[in-house]
């Protein structure tokens, strides 16, 4: 894998993804006209246990950090030293907000997997209910094959046994119902492209179902020619959104402070963007209630 396709990059946050981009194809380089199968990802391994007992909105989160991936499939380890503190952060303020979390580090965090995982976080959510994914890893570019790139490259996210690609997050997003809410924190390079900025996203044509039921609010740590800086102690865009997370503070807002602190030494420029019919009261909705 050429530096172009493989460049270092922290955290998300993906989600949503992401998504989103949340399990892959083949191995390798990757072949987008190839889904991969997710594996079991039972209800026990999300923290506090998942509650089916319908009291008034559920949350549920899934939180990824790679701090190396497979150099058998890559060529490379692909060290980073901390996306796993940035799971690890983040995942603690969603289950202090008591929401069930599952946490995917690095050798846990294959395609299958993180499918799984999604899947599982996806069940018996309805309308108004949220999803929240973060994702730490590495991001590339590989020249675009469908034409819908302006700058001719598609960009992803690589889990530890490959590249996330279109065809996966086609078939997750397509399971998602009516109205879900998904918040995707990415800290990757090469993340931005991944969607637009609001109100339309840009994913390769593979990736969004047609009639897509769900509303996705993606915060990316930088543009699609960018790359997210690593502190030691975190990714710069994660350290960003949990030093401004405030109870009650709306999304958008939340975003924009991020965003300036994190662009404030000018090293990188976060992306907001939106896919499907996004309503006004999820922008101005609160990650965290209390």
């Amino acid at each position: 894998m050429t530096d172009r396709q493989l460049q270092t990059a922290i955290f998300v946050t993906a989600v949503l993804g992401g998504v989103l981009w949340l399990a892959g194809c083949a191995t390798g380089g990757g072949n987008d006209s190839t889904d991969v199968d997710s594996v079991a990802f039972d209800q026990q391994y999300f923290s506090p246990a998942i509650n089916w007992g319908r009291i008034d909105k559920i949350t549920h989160a899934v939180s990824i950090g790679l701090n190396s991936i497979d150099a058998s499939v890559y060529g490379t380890a692909g060290r980073l030293p901390d996306c796993e503190l940035d799971a690890e952060a983040l995942a603690a303020t969603w289950r202090t907000a008591g929401y069930p979390t599952a946490v995917l580090l690095t050798k846990e965090a294959t395609r299958p997997r993180i499918k799984g995982a999604l899947i599982t976080a996806l069940q018996g959510l309805s309308d108004g209910d949220r999803l929240i994914v973060s994702i730490s890893s590495h991001g590339g570019q590989r020249p675009d094959t469908s034409g819908d790139e302006s700058d001719g490259y598609d960009e992803y996210l690589l889990a530890y046994d490959g590249p996330i690609t279109d065809d996966t997050i086609h078939g997750w997003l397509d399971t998602v119902t009516n109205n879900v809410e998904i918040v995707f924190i990415v800290d990757a390079c090469h993340s931005g492209t991944m969607q637009r900025v609001a109100p339309t996203v840009r994913l390769g044509r593979r990736a969004i179902p047609r009639g897509f039921r769900g509303q996705l609010i993606m915060l990316a740590g930088c543009t699609e020619s960018g790359t997210s800086e690593s502190t030691g102690r975190g990714g710069a865009w994660t350290l960003s959104l949990c030093s401004t997370m405030r109870a009650g503070r709306p999304i958008e807002d939340w975003y924009w402070l991020a965003s300036q602190l994190t662009a404030a030494d000018g090293a990188q420029q976060p992306v907001y963007a939106e896919y499907g019919d996004v309503t006004d009261g999820f922008r101005k909705s609160s990650i965290i209630d209390k």
